[in-house]
Formats: structure tokens, sequence, C-alpha cells
């Protein structure tokens, strides 16, 4: 990719993506539970195409990935970017498996479509992350 188009990339999400006034971008984590989803793609459009038809976020807002003790039991975190998460949580709300839920909500009464692994891996990220906040 020619330098001039990676700086135009640049200054493109700098100006979707506004800073808060700590210079940071504000945002939220999504966790993907693996095998969660039936990958009917009803979640395509009501994303505006943000969440793909395995119900996966953009590939540059994974920031890791938990992997279980057994098989397709792992967990995949990512990054939504504030101005972003309303078309998250329109995918959220028409998803027939629910197979993603806000690692904020995670110890809250839902719906998950994670198995009993896959949201003890997400309890277990959501309590390392408040703790790494607080610091």
């Amino acid at each position: 990719m020619h330098p001039d188009a990676i700086v135009r990339l640049i200054e493109k999400r700098h100006h979707l993506l506004p800073l808060s006034e700590h210079g940071l971008i504000r945002g939220r984590i999504l966790c993907v539970g693996e095998e969660t989803d039936t990958a009917m793609g009803e979640g395509v459009p009501a994303s505006d195409g943000l969440i793909d038809n395995n119900y996966l976020p953009p590939w540059d807002s994974w920031f890791a990935y938990l992997a279980g003790n057994e098989p397709s039991s792992g967990i995949l975190l990512a990054w939504i970017p504030e101005p972003l998460e309303h078309k998250v949580q329109a995918a959220l709300e028409v998803a027939a498996t629910q197979p993603l839920i806000w690692l904020d909500q995670i110890n809250q009464p839902h719906q998950w479509g994670g198995n009993p692994m896959q949201e003890r891996l997400a309890r277990e990220a959501y309590v390392v992350l408040i703790e790494r906040h607080q610091e």
C-alpha cells in the first residue's frame, strides 16, 4: 500500500472516530462466542454490514482470542468504537442465536448463546479489564 493511501486512511479514521477529552477513542468491548451462530446472516442488514454473515465484527477490531479447554469453546474480543455501537446493537437485537454480548453486560441476566466455558472466559476477561482500568 502506498504511504499516501495510509495517511489518507488514518485521517479518515480520525475524522470518523473523534477522540475523547483524554485523547482516547471511546468504545465498548464485544464478546463473540465461537460456534454460537447458525450463519443465517440476519445481522448483516441490521448492522449495515458491520457484522458479517457469521456474526463476526470487522477483523481490525479484534484484539484477543481466548481459547477454552474444549473444542469450539473460545471467545473473540473486539473493540467497537462508540460511533459504531448502535450498528452492533441492532445486530444483537435481531440475532436468532445470540452469538454476541457486550462484555460489560456479561454479569447481567441475559440470553447469550455462549456455552458455560465461554461465559467463564468472558467473566474472567471482564474482571481483568476492570482491574487494569482501576490501576
